[in-house]
């Protein structure tokens, strides 16, 4: 069945509930959408939201009500979507909508990532397939625009994050490949021209700010450049920067507060956090990793224990053990913790979330592993003892090259990036442990 609109297709028909609900018109747009018409065109349609909204994705939805409705609409998904706590949602109403809409005769645009799918249908069938046939076969286009520059955001952004998105959408196409392989070019899908002129100009604008707005732009541009170089290995985001002529923004972040150059160092644990202002993360942008030779099972032991050591009301009478057939195969101890109030964090409905991603390295004999049976456990540490922290938490592994059938990275990407979502971050908390927990498949 061909998609055309959120009732054909079984993960997203939900949202056509949510619709009816509320009397409202929905929109899904952005990342999602274009994975979930790329992949259906590729013959391998998403089996679930998991599939769609990988690594550090949100899921972009609009409705066609006021913004009073948003709270109602969050709720809604909710209850229709029983796995909604596992995803970070970014809910647009009518107005926010139009408003979008006014950005387009400045935006760069990406046309792959402009397709919406709605409750009721929203594009050309015909210029939909043509699109998206031209993308399975590595031709996606890049359009620059000379009136970027009137754009109410050319103050506090650049062409550099069009860039970013098409790069982004390259790899919704490698992940379409590695969903089923056609017969492509070895080079991969997208163009090196014009996105090498257009990164130039954007890294000359954005060196041409002055402050609060290059500091706004720079922290923007840094959120984008992770969540698509988490998606993939470090070799093939190397590819990607040279063949997309990213280095001259790499170096301009590298310069700043935020480092992009690590992305491509094997023992560096990039996390993405909540905001929290004036420059400050709830946890630091990159730590280096553990050992490789640590022992998980014996350190996750240790700090079950130290939960136990917890009055009964606040932990465990008796340690936590994992269940048969599951076991601990990598993780990360004491990621620095800040206090203070969310500054980008927004309630889902009557439910408060806070997310954060970990990028961990995967053992060498478990990089194939299947990203379902993964999952992780936190525990957080403070003044008063440890306790598991109550979370949403899945895992996605980055993506190999998916041409070199025999190299060593034939068949694993050597990264995952894990997922969390809490209820919200306790303020008596200083550190955090994350664990990889591998389960029965």
């Amino acid at each position: 069945m061909s998609l055309r609109v959120l009732q054909d297709s079984p993960v997203l028909k939900p949202l056509t509930r949510v619709g009816k609900r509320l009397d409202v018109d929905v929109v899904l747009f952005g990342s999602v959408a274009t994975r979930a018409l790329l992949f259906e065109a590729a013959g391998a349609p998403a089996k679930n939201l998991f599939e769609l909204a990988e690594h550090v994705a949100d899921i972009d939805v609009g409705h066609t009500g006021p913004p009073s409705l948003n709270p109602k609409f969050a709720q809604a998904i909710i209850e229709e979507m029983p796995l909604a706590p596992w995803f970070r949602w970014s809910i647009v109403d009518r107005e926010g909508l139009a408003a979008l809409d006014s950005l387009g005769k400045y935006n760069v645009a990406v046309p792959l990532r402009q397709f919406r799918i709605g409750t009721q249908r929203l594009f050309d069938p015909v210029e939909k397939d043509e699109l998206l046939e031209r993308a399975l076969r590595g031709d996606l286009d890049l359009l620059p625009n000379p009136r970027f520059e009137e754009s109410p955001r050319a103050s506090f952004d650049s062409e550099s994050s069009a860039v970013l998105i098409y790069v982004d959408a390259a790899i919704d196409v490698l992940q379409a490949y590695s969903r089923r392989m056609p017969t492509v070019p070895h080079g991969g899908p997208g163009k090196s021209s014009p996105a090498t002129e257009l990164v130039a100009t954007g890294v000359r604008r954005l060196k041409e700010m002055t402050e609060p707005q290059r500091t706004i732009a720079l922290r923007r541009t840094w959120y984008r450049f992770a969540g698509t170089a988490l998606r993939v290995s470090p070799s093939v985001w190397r590819r990607a920067v040279e063949f997309f002529g990213l280095e001259p923004l790499v170096e301009l972040l590298d310069q700043t507060d935020y480092s992009a150059s690590q992305f491509t160092e094997a023992r560096v644990v990039p996390i993405v956090s909540t905001y929290l202002g004036s420059g400050e993360y709830r946890m630091p942008p990159m730590i280096f990793g553990e050992d490789a030779s640590r022992d998980w099972n014996l350190a996750f032991k240790w700090a079950l224990e130290k939960t136990s050591e917890l009055s009964p009301g606040d932990g465990f009478l008796e340690p936590v053990v994992l269940a048969p057939g599951n076991e601990v195969i990598g993780g990360q101890l004491g990621i620095t913790v800040r206090k203070g109030a969310s500054a980008s964090s927004k309630p889902m409905g009557s439910y408060k979330q806070e997310f954060f991603h970990v990028s961990l390295p995967l053992p060498v004999m478990r990089s194939n592993v299947s990203p379902a049976s993964l999952t992780a456990v936190v525990v957080g540490h403070g003044p008063d003892g440890s306790s598991i922290l109550p979370a949403f938490a899945s895992v996605s592994t980055a993506m190999a090259w998916p041409f070199d059938r025999y190299s060593n990275e034939a068949s694993h990407g050597g990264r995952c990036t894990v997922r969390i979502s809490l209820p919200e971050m306790r303020m008596d908390i200083q550190t955090v442990d994350v664990f990889l927990i591998k389960g029965e498949f």
